[in-house]
């Protein structure tokens, strides 16, 4: 499992992002996280190099972010959805309900991430 994180800038209408930092662990996304000395809390950090990307805001809904598809990857889609014509990613805010709080024990547990 991977978690990434990096720079990042934020307009009006979009935000453009670099990934710079992995932890991972070498569990699987399924292992048990409410145990003593669960698999999560022994993964490592390391340096990447990713391209930066830009998210761009939905007229519609301003809480919506859409990462626009490259021209192949809208020729694959096209290919892949019969009548449909997609062109990016969307992006959702995350909520985390109270019975379910992963993530936020998570970074808690992890001190790289807890540091962000």
């Amino acid at each position: 499992m991977r978690y990434r994180w990096g720079m990042y800038r934020i307009t009006d209408k979009a935000i453009t992002y670099q990934l710079t930092d992995e932890y991972y662990f070498p569990g699987h996304w399924d292992d048990p996280w409410n145990v003593p000395d669960p698999a999560y809390a022994k993964g490592l950090v390391r340096s990447i190099d990713e391209p930066e990307l830009t998210l761009t805001r939905t007229e519609c809904d301003p809480t919506f972010y859409y990462l626009r598809y490259t021209e192949r990857e809208c020729e694959m889609a096209a290919d892949h959805y019969a009548t449909a014509r997609p062109q990016g990613l969307s992006y959702r805010p995350y909520h985390e309900p109270e019975s379910m709080k992963f993530y936020s024990w998570l970074f808690k547990q992890i001190p790289v991430l807890a540091e962000l």
